[in-house]
């Protein structure tokens, strides 16, 4: 009878105990990079920034590690601030408008009408624990499509270019601020190779009889 008292007891405390216990808190991370300098060339047109599709997998503020092929997993108390879809389009959108290199940088609706319109797709923004070491990998594809008047509509197709970019980081393993410094570093690199190949292809579409 006093050993079941015993073990009672003992079970009771060991619930306290468990129940007194501080949760460990919940660490916040976002994507962020200095803005972009000046553009050496410019463009008169107006373009909208979508909003940047995520792949299911990675559509959530969950900072996400693959560790073997089809093992996807999360770290418990380290997440992204929020959707990193949301932080993404709000870099390009900066990006773009920073650089100076376009008539006009739109993001949502607005009464100016766009003459181009950027659409992201993120395929993949995570930690890949590949031993000896680790690597964050972001896949994106973008592409840019012309947004025909009806007194233009004799024009070709209005797709202008469609791209994968890709970008892989060294990272220390299981460090989410590292795994964040270094999809920054890949977002941003995205953003600038975006920005030109957009620059390049509304240059050429303007030239265009």
């Amino acid at each position: 009878m006093k050993r079941g008292i015993v073990l009672l007891m003992t079970t009771l405390l060991c619930g306290c105990v468990s129940l007194n216990r501080p949760q460990p808190a919940i660490r916040h991370y976002r994507l962020d990079y200095a803005a972009p300098a000046k553009s050496a060339i410019s463009v008169s047109a107006v373009v909208r920034i979508a909003p940047v599709y995520m792949a299911a997998v990675f559509d959530r503020d969950a900072m996400v590690y693959t560790a073997r092929d089809y093992q996807v997993g999360a770290y418990p108390y380290d997440r992204w601030s929020t959707n990193p879809g949301e932080m993404i389009t709000d870099l390009l959108t900066r990006d773009f408008s920073t650089s100076g290199g376009f008539g006009g940088i739109q993001q949502g609706l607005s009464t100016l009408a766009p003459d181009y319109q950027l659409q992201v797709f993120v395929d993949r923004i995570e930690e890949v624990r590949d031993l000896p070491g680790c690597k964050a990998v972001f896949v994106a594809r973008a592409g840019l499509e012309r947004l025909l008047p009806d007194d233009t509509a004799k024009k070709s197709d209005p797709a202008l270019f469609q791209r994968v970019y890709q970008v892989e980081e060294p990272v220390t393993c299981d460090a989410p601020f590292s795994l964040a410094e270094a999809l920054s570093r890949a977002v941003q690199q995205t953003s600038q190779e975006i920005q030109q190949d957009c620059l390049t292809a509304i240059a050429a579409d303007q030239r265009q009889p």
